[in-house]
């Protein structure tokens, strides 16, 4: 069953190869039969007509005996037999040696040979019923005298089988010539086929292996044609896989660490007021902890299914008219408690311009809290947070900009990944569950925008947003 492909398409090629020889030789075949009949005829009328008009002109000579003897013995020349026969077609002379047992002797020619011999001339392939054991090529013509009347005939018949035999001979010919050709195609075939087919059997092979969980087989084709780009796709949907699996373990490790640190304080504190561990005047502090603890078990559980919402397709976007400006100067009130107790400086918001883009207004408040809420985090005491709204002829641009230890070069391009944190102990900031910048990533890309990251090290890191600018009928810029 694993080699029926190639057997299938091996046998497929072989057959046509195949066929189209024998298609070849049965062309070739009739053509040049086709092509020795007609000369035959040609020569046969051509011989007879020579010996018609040879007849005529020595009609009257001393010799003409002799001379029609030798005239009919040349007949042989051409392979044929001669015959001489008077206007009732019976057959006066031929080129028989033994004239005793001369199968030609006191016989008559077929009426419908005479008559259309007498009438101009005859042609045709028959054994003159009977005078002939086997068919012959038969070609006849009248003899005139020199009045212009007709004073006999002549016919001359050459063996269909020796046309027959030619053309026998000429196909055995063919075959063994065709032979040579059919084996090295056979043998070009089997190779190109067993080439082109082998990235199809890596394939099938490294799917068995994807199947039981191993994403490092490859396929490899040194060839430019459309199994070449398969085994490309297939390489490309490998790693795609890979990546994928990687991201699942990673997403169940991270989700399983998130969930379990918050649930074992709960279970701990939880525990030791039960069995009396916990004084009773300190229980109340230990609740309110694992109050704190319950809203941010709470808060992970609703990120998780706001961001299943969005990858599954589930929540609807409906695009409007929102002013960015009055959007980042509300976040920026509704967090002016947290600001004010780190003493973080506020740059920018009286430079912003007032830039409306067309967005959905609850995901977009969703990606400023994000990005704004990001910043506190990070932002050192008596650092300074800076804001931006500004836009380039296309689109509203909006960063946010705060000062603080950044984030490294390598760490960049996975700052958008889900769980992702550049604090690998998670030692800082563990009311963060890893996926705020993952969320808004997923509502730019949903809204049409962009969003990038810079980053000094010890200096400043800036995210900044880029969504279309409402035209005046209310739709995308440029859409």
């Amino acid at each position: 069953m694993k080699n029926k492909l190639f057997r299938n398409f091996y046998l497929l090629n072989v057959i046509t190869v195949l066929l189209a020889m024998i298609m070849m030789m049965i062309i070739l075949s009739v053509s040049v039969g086709n092509y020795l009949t007609k000369e035959k005829r040609i020569l046969l009328f051509n011989y007879c007509n020579t010996v018609s008009m040879q007849i005529t002109d020595q009609s009257n000579s001393h010799n003409f005996e002799y001379t029609l003897i030798n005239l009919m013995q040349t007949g042989k020349i051409i392979d044929s037999d001669v015959l001489l026969a008077d206007t009732n077609g019976k057959i006066a002379y031929c080129i028989c040696d033994d004239k005793q047992n001369c199968p030609h002797k006191d016989k008559y020619l077929p009426s419908l040979a005479v008559s259309a011999a007498v009438s101009g001339r005859y042609y045709g392939v028959t054994n003159l019923e009977g005078i002939y054991s086997d068919a012959y090529h038969i070609a006849g013509v009248p003899i005139f005298t020199k009045e212009g009347e007709v004073a006999g005939l002549v016919f001359a018949a050459t063996p269909a089988s020796l046309l027959e035999q030619w053309l026998r001979n000429f196909s055995l010919m063919f075959v063994m010539c065709a032979i040579l050709p059919l084996v090295m195609t056979c043998v070009v075939v089997y190779i190109t086929t067993y080439r082109m087919l082998k990235p199809l059997r890596m394939m099938n092979e490294a799917a068995h292996s994807l199947a039981s969980g191993d994403f490092s087989k490859r396929i490899y084709s040194d060839s430019k044609d459309e199994i070449s780009e398969l085994a490309e796709s297939f390489n490309m949907m490998t790693d795609s896989l890979a990546q994928l699996e990687g991201m699942r373990r990673s997403f169940i490790a991270n989700v399983s660490h998130e969930l379990r640190t918050p649930m074992t304080t709960i279970s701990g504190f939880i525990d030791g007021i039960l069995d009396g561990t916990i004084e009773p005047e300190k229980q109340k502090y230990y609740l309110e902890i694992v109050s704190a603890e319950t809203n941010r078990l709470k808060g992970i559980v609703q990120t998780m299914l706001y961001l299943a919402r969005l990858e599954s397709g589930e929540q609807e976007i409906n695009k409007t008219r929102v002013d960015l400006f009055t959007m980042c100067c509300s976040v920026m009130l509704s967090q002016e408690q947290r600001i004010t107790a780190k003493n973080i400086e506020v740059r920018g918001l009286d430079e912003a311009e007032n830039i409306s883009v067309l967005a959905d207004n609850d995901l977009c408040y969703q990606v400023v809290y994000n990005l704004v809420d990001n910043a506190i985090k990070f932002t050192p005491e008596n650092g300074y947070i800076s804001i931006s709204v500004s836009e380039n002829g296309k689109e509203g641009i909006f960063k946010v900009q705060n000062s603080g230890q950044g984030i490294a070069k390598e760490d960049m391009p996975k700052v958008f990944e889900r769980f992702y944190k550049t604090d690998k102990s998670r030692s800082v900031n563990k009311d963060s569950s890893g996926l705020g910048l993952y969320i808004v990533k997923s509502i730019i890309d949903l809204s049409g925008g962009r969003i990038t990251v810079r980053s000094v090290l010890g200096e400043y890191t800036e995210f900044e947003v880029a969504l279309p600018i409402e035209t005046e009928k209310g739709e995308l810029n440029g859409r």
